[in-house]
């Protein structure tokens, strides 16, 4: 046991998930990564850790994920989790969890998520998300879930949409009537600290003119954005958008468009 606390004691990383159990203190400890499904989590909820963490990183189960809220420290800089969830997973404990490590009085400073399968639709209303940083999300999301999702993350920076759906859209909602001064007052704006935006994937055979609109209406509405990739629509047809619309919109002047 010397050998393994002296070890220990020079640590700047460990990896646990392993079968093997001991009663550990990492004095040093920097980062800490929970992958796959630890058979003794009660050896990591018991090690004795730093009373800061620079980096915690954690894959695949809402289990492990909640096991952080666990941890024996005082404070996490940057949490890194990728969540792919179980049917039999409760929304419940869903929020209770991501709640506890994403909202306002976390121990984390940082959050980067990614939602790989959640076998449900996301409720806005239960989402205490402050401390979200970056999201992947993997499952589908409607144009109007994304609208309602973004306002809730308000330290939101960078955005990965894996698949976008346009369905629940009637292309007369998506309209910017720029004969009139009023464009720039009737969109309220979704997010002040989103800064990059991924669209990957149209979702359900969506129509790809009804998803262009869509992207028009969300860059709209994201004053602090600058950088945009859409895969599905063309740079040349975004830049004439913003082009045409920065007059009333300013910061599409500035909006770096990803080729």
């Amino acid at each position: 046991m010397d050998d393994i606390e002296a070890a220990a004691s020079r640590l700047d990383s460990i990896r646990l998930g392993g079968s093997d159990q001991y009663c550990v203190a990492f004095p040093n400890l920097k980062s800490l990564y929970i992958n796959g499904n630890p058979i003794m989590p009660e050896m990591i909820l018991s090690a004795n850790l730093p009373s800061s963490l620079e980096t915690v990183s954690v894959a695949e189960s809402l289990e492990n994920l909640s096991l952080c809220t666990k941890l024996k420290t005082n404070s996490i800089n940057n949490l890194k989790a990728i969540l792919n969830m179980d049917y039999f997973d409760s929304q419940e404990t869903f929020y209770r969890v991501t709640n506890t490590l994403f909202g306002k009085s976390s121990i984390c400073n940082k959050v980067s998520l990614e939602l790989r399968n959640i076998p449900f639709e996301l409720d806005e209303e239960r989402l205490d998300w402050s401390k979200v940083t970056e999201l992947t999300l993997g499952n589908p999301i409607t144009y109007p879930q994304l609208t309602r999702l973004l306002p809730r993350l308000t330290n939101l920076q960078d955005l990965i949409v894996s698949q976008f759906s346009c369905r629940e859209i009637e292309r007369e909602m998506l309209s910017l009537n720029i004969e009139t001064t009023q464009v720039g007052q009737t969109l309220k704006s979704l997010s002040n600290s989103l800064q990059s935006v991924w669209l990957l994937n149209i979702a359900d055979n969506s129509s790809y003119d009804l998803a262009a609109l869509c992207v028009q209406h969300l860059l709209s509405q994201l004053p602090a954005l600058l950088n945009i990739k859409s895969f599905y629509c063309q740079a040349d047809a975004l830049e004439d958008f913003a082009y045409e619309y920065q007059d009333y919109f300013p910061h599409l002047a500035y909006l770096n468009i990803i080729d």
